[in-house]
């Protein structure tokens, strides 16, 4: 039967050569190999099930695709085109003159782009749009033309066989499927490789399926033996498992013996295991056993870690804010064990060096803990509140502030948007501070209190999402202005910027899209419109924002 088997090309028999060929005869992988056809064979068989285009579709979207184009070639530098293009530089010219305002025509620097201008243009445009249907009705249908074309050329998975030559197929399917810039050019394309690519697979598909009939009748002919010999190999193979089942009955017995002075152990390291998980989010340390080790005045906690599936020790691999984790994974089952008469648990700055996944992660084990004792946490980082505040976990949070003569003052703490506008309010109600220095400062809290509105939906969405942390404080970092960061908000795409005016003023109205502009205009010069005004609008936008 074995040189039955190494006389074969079947993938199958050389794993199960291999098998027998073992010091300990490998048997599962030699029943496994009776019953599954291997991934040779597999790819044989889905090779040979392989099929090209077919020709009646590739005659049909290259006829559509000519008459799309040539529908719209004949459109070219017609007055339907010609209107086309006018709407489109005058819709500019209106967002430009939106976020600008009134000023001289940028092009001719003869006219003004002022109230009447706009009325007159929006009109002319509604009078365009209509002459300029046809043209965007022909331009859509070669449009939807072109997709279905590259739908069809799309590449199907071809399978990797050791016997079968496929990179003749493979060159020609990528021919296929690189379509001309050129839309004209498309169905010739289409039409002049999809022949040579019906040759090349049917080609592949034949020599794939006889390779695959033949070495499934071969196998058929060994197989019945090989799996009747496996049954009786199992039989011998009990046998000689007397004196292995001693060997492994005293190894057991010294294993239970060394864990009896564990058992105490047992539930906190399995509470700091499970704690560990939370608090490592987005790590590649895994924190595998907490152990006692040593004995009598040598006694020590092993922490045994896994890097990417490598074993370490873990104070040699772990960074500051992994060994936090570690510590408070190791602190919390110890202190919440039912003995401790204490109900209540004080942390300091448990939030310094974490990366922002873990803070989530930290907050998560904060509201298990707080459930049934009193928490109260000390820190200087602002991402634990903000991450209480997005996955909604519910607490208390209060701002100490040292004063002069060590008077400590204790207030309650709010939102970043909430205070901004609580700080505008304040401006606004001092009556000993300059008219002109509130209209300088008050816009500037405005927007500021508009941007932490956009920050918090963009964090909030994405990060619920599974969007990676570090992912998104990337992104935000490099959103710097308003535009950018409402962009952001609104659209999940920066460079939306030209855009947020239009769907604030679709969605909300002008007055949003009024105070928008005006808070981030205001910040840099001196508004001039009501101040309280402002707020009110500023604030409800903010608000808005924030739920996006």
């Amino acid at each position: 039967m074995l040189s039955a088997l190494e006389a074969m090309e079947d993938q199958r028999a050389k794993v199960a050569v291999s098998a027998l060929r073992k010091r300990g005869w490998d048997l599962d992988a030699i029943a496994r190999v009776g019953s599954e056809p291997g991934s040779e064979q597999r790819s044989l068989r889905e090779l040979a099930r392989l099929e090209g285009p077919d020709q009646e579709k590739v005659l049909e979207v290259a006829g559509e695709l000519e008459a799309a184009y040539a529908k719209l070639s004949g459109l070219a530098g017609t007055e339907a085109e010609q209107a086309e293009q006018l709407v489109q530089l005058l819709q500019r010219a209106l967002e430009h003159r939106r976020r600008h305002g009134d000023e001289p025509c940028p092009v001719c620097g003869l006219g003004t782009l002022d109230t009447d201008w706009r009325t007159s243009t929006e009109k002319q445009v509604v009078r365009l749009s209509e002459s300029a249907s046809r043209y965007r009705e022909a331009r859509g249908k070669l449009q939807g033309a072109i997709r279905t074309a590259r739908a069809l050329v799309a590449v199907p998975t071809i399978p990797v066989s050791a016997s079968v030559d496929t990179s003749a197929l493979r060159a020609v399917w990528a021919r296929w499927n690189s379509l001309p810039d050129d839309h004209d050019e498309i169905p010739d394309h289409l039409l002049a490789v999809h022949e040579e690519l019906v040759r090349e697979q049917t080609k592949v598909s034949e020599q794939a399926g006889s390779l695959y009939s033949e070495r499934e009748e071969r196998w058929k002919e060994v197989s019945p033996n090989l799996m009747a010999w496996v049954a009786k190999a199992r039989e011998a193979v009990k046998s000689r498992q007397a004196v292995d089942d001693v060997k492994d009955a005293e190894a057991a017995l010294k294993q239970v013996t060394e864990s009896l002075r564990n058992a105490r152990w047992t539930p906190i390291e399995a509470e700091a295991l499970r704690l560990w998980k939370s608090l490592r989010l987005q790590s590649n340390v895994d924190l595998r056993s907490v152990e006692l080790a040593g004995s009598g005045t040598r006694r020590r906690v092993d922490l045994t870690v896994d890097v990417d599936g490598t074993e370490a020790p873990a104070l040699a691999v772990v960074s500051q804010g992994e060994l936090s984790c570690l510590a408070l994974s190791l602190f919390f089952p110890r202190a919440a064990l039912a003995e401790n008469p204490f109900r209540f648990m004080v942390i300091d700055d448990p939030v310094q060096a974490m990366d922002p996944a873990r803070v989530d992660g930290l907050a998560r084990v904060f509201e298990g803990i707080a459930a049934d004792r009193q928490l109260v946490v000390f820190t200087h980082d602002d991402r634990l509140p903000e991450s209480l505040r997005r996955l909604k976990i519910k607490h208390t949070c209060k701002k100490v502030t040292r004063r002069p003569g060590s008077v400590v003052e204790v207030t309650d703490s709010h939102d970043p948007v909430t205070q901004y506008f609580m700080d505008a309010r304040a401006v606004i109600a001092d009556a000993y501070l300059p008219e002109e220095m509130a209209r300088r400062v008050i816009p500037g809290f405005c927007r500021d209190g508009l941007e932490a509105a956009c920050v918090e939906a963009v964090r909030r969405r994405w990060l619920g999402r599974g969007e990676a942390h570090a992912e998104v404080e990337r992104v935000l970092e490099e959103a710097q202005r308003l535009i950018q960061k409402a962009a952001l908000a609104l659209f999940d795409d920066m460079s939306q910027g030209g855009e947020v005016s239009k769907r604030i003023r679709q969605r909300w109205g002008t007055s949003f899209e009024d105070a928008f502009w005006g808070a981030n205009r205001g910040a840099h010069g001196l508004y001039s419109s009501s101040l309280s005004q402002l707020i009110d609008d500023c604030q409800e936008l903010a608000r808005r924002l924030r739920v996006q």
